[in-house]
């Protein structure tokens, strides 16, 4: 892979992350309106089919970001490592980090619900 190849590349996946991200952050601002205008009227087997539909696919937007994290990290380091003119040095725990904050997201969003159907 030549240079405008690995940054062509490079740019490909991180347009992904910030498309995944938007579908994340879709996904949370959706469950948490349903969760506040719908959440206390809803029965147990409404809820459990809307929770689980919530998790699945959470976590496969989680795993995606991970995924392209992963990648741009990648394609980054072979960035660097030919030194192909990268301004700055590769953060290796954004990856993880996306992860943990993302799966913290998902648990206070199902903390709101669990808040609105007590009141």
């Amino acid at each position: 892979m030549n240079e405008i190849e690995t940054f062509e590349a490079l740019q490909a996946v991180q347009a992904n992350i910030i498309s995944n991200f938007l579908g994340f952050v879709s996904l949370v601002t959706a469950y948490l309106v349903m969760a506040y205008l719908v959440g206390s009227k809803l029965t147990k087997s409404q809820l459990l089919i809307v929770n689980a539909l919530y998790f699945v696919v959470a976590y496969f937007l989680i795993v995606g970001q991970y995924q392209f994290i992963s990648s741009a990290n990648y394609l980054a380091n072979i960035v660097v490592l030919a030194n192909l003119n990268w301004p700055g040095e590769v953060w290796e725990y954004g990856t993880w980090a996306a992860v943990v904050v993302w799966t913290f997201i998902v648990a206070g969003t199902i903390k709101f619900m669990s808040d609105v159907r007590k009141n």
